[in-house]
């Protein structure tokens, strides 16, 4: 046992590294000829052993199922291809967040390779809200569609797909939100979380059941003789991998399994440049190195998502589908503006969220839930608002803004709190009119008068599973080092098992004998400090520590009391490249005195 398991840690963890099969690290070892550090990491994260080259080489070749699988994907597939083929209008009804926005372009991109020109429906956040509505399928219809192809939402939008089947409008719904017992009336439902699916694939997010539908629709079209027929070159299905990545990291699906295929070759079609749209985004963000997981999530995802939040809802589909130099370009500078806009929305509702979430947390520390609401705070922010407030509190968290007494709310859950589920109850206990999503992130209609009632409903759902999930207080890491044993090859070892991110985490590694020898700040919020080996001496080598809003919190108590001391911190290994040049860098999580 090591010296920091029985201690307390600054944020009142236990730390305990994780345990490590002998017998499967030295047959991976063997088998394989991987390093002893890849193969105890992949003992810890439970890879099994014939899966370990998938896992270190995700091809789509080994991981790629049968679309097959997914119920109604043949109803589907056959209902989409009749339409291509008699030249019926074809509509693509999609979400406005990032993986609505990547599969609405992954279907359009796929379409016109065929001369097909679909109508991209986006509904206004504001007026329309989420989901398909009744009035928008009906003025598709008059305006000559036939087939109408709903993504990322549809899965409970039982009243508008039967006003629109009575109007002689076809729908196919591909969507991946958490389903009623029963099915609208559409001509197929395909949703790997419906709950008569079993095909296994419910971690899929709608980007990536979408690419699963144009590969059952491209195999039908090809072996129909429609490509030959009509002399057209088979659409190439790996060039919208950047696209399927991004809603797959953007709607935080786990990056196991086809996932774990879909980002790691999508993140290889994004260094391409091959979507306009995409490379016109990473410009205007400032991407210089190779993207990776962090650059989907946090600077091109936010930029489509800011124009569903307080701009054109249809920009982000749009940009990410087109081939126009002119439009992407334009599009792009438009994004930026819009998310740099969204960024100070953001920040206002924020500071009025915290006030409230303290008040409550101030009043009972061991409530299950955050639950803040207000008049003033603008619907296109919410969500990130909630994560907020989630990451800050630890605690599940539902932010409602209110318009004329009808409250629109978005949640974020911890780590073992379903608030998807926790929502469709609600709906059926009739205490929300609407509501749907996943375990990590949900979305719900409710009236005012409710939100009392809501409170407490959630709580009771909410006690058992919060009071486990807040007694474990082991924090686990997988390795622990000194530091003078830390170097690039170390970390390039470690990047073996990238992509990082739900379900894959990042290795995480304890600095043994570790002493802070500078520190400073930075950003207002931000800690950076130097690192090196206790024991020895001054000009020894250190390491570029940084802790992320940590100023004027026990973490950075601890952190500037630890200055010249003893230590041991817990963190991630990062390769800092600036301008060609590789650094390292540890990003600071905890520390124990």
């Amino acid at each position: 046992m090591h010296k920091f398991s029985n201690t307390e840690s600054a944020l009142g963890k236990f730390w305990q590294l994780s345990a490590a099969d002998e017998n499967y690290t030295m047959a991976a070892q063997q088998k394989f000829g991987i390093s002893n550090l890849l193969a105890r990491i992949l003992s810890q994260k439970n890879v099994e052993l014939e899966a370990i080259p998938d896992f270190l080489d995700p091809k789509l070749k080994n991981l790629l199922p049968s679309p097959y699988l997914l119920k109604d994907m043949d109803k589907a597939v056959q209902r989409i291809a009749a339409a291509i083929k008699n030249k019926e209008n074809i509509a693509i009804y999609g979400d406005y967040d990032v993986d609505g926005a990547s599969a609405t372009a992954i279907l359009t991109k796929y379409f016109r390779s065929l001369d097909v020109q679909p109508e991209i429906y986006i509904p206004d956040r504001i007026k329309e809200g989420y989901g398909l509505n009744t009035q928008a399928l009906l003025d598709l219809k008059k305006r000559g569609n036939a087939l109408v192809i709903s993504v990322d939402c549809g899965i409970t939008a039982f009243e508008p797909i039967l006003e629109a089947k009575n109007a002689g409008l076809d729908v196919v719904v591909i969507d991946h939100h958490l389903s009623a017992e029963h099915m609208p009336v559409a001509v197929a439902v395909v949703n790997p979380n419906r709950v008569d699916d079993n095909s296994g694939l419910n971690n899929l997010c709608a980007a990536g059941v979408s690419f699963m539908l144009l590969v059952g629709l491209n195999k039908f079209l090809r072996e129909d003789g429609f490509f030959k027929q009509n002399k057209l070159n088979e659409p190439d299905l790996l060039k919208l991998l950047d696209l399927v990545a991004l809603g797959t990291v953007c709607d935080v699906m786990t990056l196991t399994g086809i996932n774990r295929g879909f980002v790691s070759q999508g993140l290889k079609m994004l260094s391409n440049r091959t979507n306009p749209g995409l490379a016109e985004i990473c410009d205007i963000a400032g991407l210089k190195n190779k993207p990776d997981v962090y650059s989907l999530g946090f600077l091109i995802g936010p930029r489509i998502n800011a124009a569903g939040r307080i701009g054109d809802c249809s920009l982000g589909a749009k940009i990410l589908s087109s081939n126009d130099e002119v439009f992407t370009k334009s599009t792009a500078a438009i994004l930026n503006d819009l998310n740099k806009e969204r960024q100070e929305i953001e920040k206002l509702a924020l500071q009025q969220a915290v006030k409230q979430a303290e008040k409550q947390h101030e009043k009972n520390k061991h409530a299950p839930l955050i639950l803040v609401h207000s008049a003033d705070w603008h619907q296109g922010v919410i969500g990130i608002v909630a994560g907020r407030l989630k990451e800050m509190f630890n605690k599940p968290t539902a932010v409602i803004s209110i318009t004329g007494g009808i409250g629109k709310a978005s949640a974020r859950s911890v780590s073992g709190i379903d608030f998807g589920s926790a929502v469709a109850n609600a709906k059926a206990a009739g205490i929300i009119t609407i509501g749907g999503g996943h375990k990590a992130a949900a979305g719900f209609t409710i009236n005012e008068n409710k939100i009392g009632e809501l409170h407490d409903f959630l709580s009771r759902q909410f006690e058992k599973p919060y009071l486990e999930y807040i007694t474990n207080k082991n924090s686990y890491a997988n390795l622990s080092l000194k530091v003078s044993s830390v170097n690039l090859e170390l970390i390039n070892e470690m990047e073996k098992l990238a992509p990082f991110g739900n379900g894959n985490s990042e290795p995480k590694i304890i600095l043994e004998d570790a002493k802070i020898v500078k520190t400073k700040i930075v950003g207002e919020k931000h800690l950076q400090c130097f690192i090196s080996e206790a024991g020895l001496a001054k000009n020894s080598a250190t390491i570029k520590g940084v802790c992320f809003n940590c100023v004027d919190t026990k973490l950075g108590e601890k952190l500037e009391a630890a200055y010249m001391k003893n230590a041991s911190i817990l963190g991630k290994l990062r390769k800092n490249i600036w301008n060609g040049t590789e650094n390292i860098e540890f990003l600071i999580e905890d520390i124990v005195l």
